[in-house]
């Protein structure tokens, strides 16, 4: 879904600008914004799930089930930051994702307040966000994402998924926030736990040795896997 016209969260006629998504199983959505929405902190832009009926979405609990689907989200890259996203959807993963193809220019977001599945909100390459609130859902931080911090208003445990080259700035002091420093992309960790076949996009350094638990077929693609040194 390309969304051209301009959204503003903040304006008396358009106060809290919604857009709601429907939870359909193996249905993945594509949000992609031309212009990056005007927002604030007591008025960010929502997304949500058009067949939710709440639960999940702000009650301090984890979802228990794995998602449906995946939203991907794609805002432009702009010196400017978004201000406020809440995204409230129980039923599916959420990633974010930016069109620049280099560091230097990234998308930013300065608070993401998150309900997800248990599959996670996935942070992607050049997308920067200040402050993450987790109230559902665990954490995947792609190769070349930054995030300042995250905090957990879940009531309960979550993992952050960190890909080698990812940033979080503020390593969490919570004991109910673990940091699992990965050296594989969510794609390749989904085929190794459920099978499938996979090719590898680049040269794979391995720190610890890869654990299969389904059929998989793994296609070098000319490139070399190495393990520690």
């Amino acid at each position: 879904v390309e969304i051209k016209g301009s959204v503003d969260a903040t304006s008396d006629t358009d106060r809290n600008a919604t857009i709601q998504v429907p939870a359909e199983a193996n249905k993945n959505v594509a949000l992609d914004f031309g212009t990056a929405p005007k927002t604030s902190a007591e008025k960010p832009l929502k997304i949500t799930e058009a067949t939710s009926s709440g639960s999940g979405s702000g009650s301090g609990t984890t979802p228990a089930e794995d998602s449906k689907n995946t939203i991907t989200v794609t805002m432009p890259a702009a010196t400017n930051a978004v201000a406020a996203e809440t995204i409230e959807t129980p039923q599916s993963t959420v990633e974010l994702t930016s069109p620049s193809e280099t560091p230097s220019n990234t998308t930013k977001y300065t608070t993401i307040t998150a309900t997800t599945a248990n599959n996670t909100l996935v942070v992607g390459k050049n997308v920067e966000i200040g402050t993450i609130y987790v109230k559902g859902g665990n954490i995947r931080l792609k190769n070349g994402s930054k995030v300042g911090s995250i905090n957990n208003n879940t009531g309960g445990k979550i993992i952050v998924y960190r890909e080698l080259g990812a940033t979080l700035t503020n390593n969490p002091t919570d004991s109910n926030i673990e940091v699992i420093d990965t050296d594989l992309d969510a794609n390749l960790e989904t085929i190794l736990a459920k099978g499938g076949s996979y090719i590898l996009p680049a040269e794979l350094k391995l720190t610890k040795p890869l654990d299969v638990y389904g059929e998989v077929t793994f296609d070098l693609n000319g490139n070399i896997v190495t393990y520690a040194d």
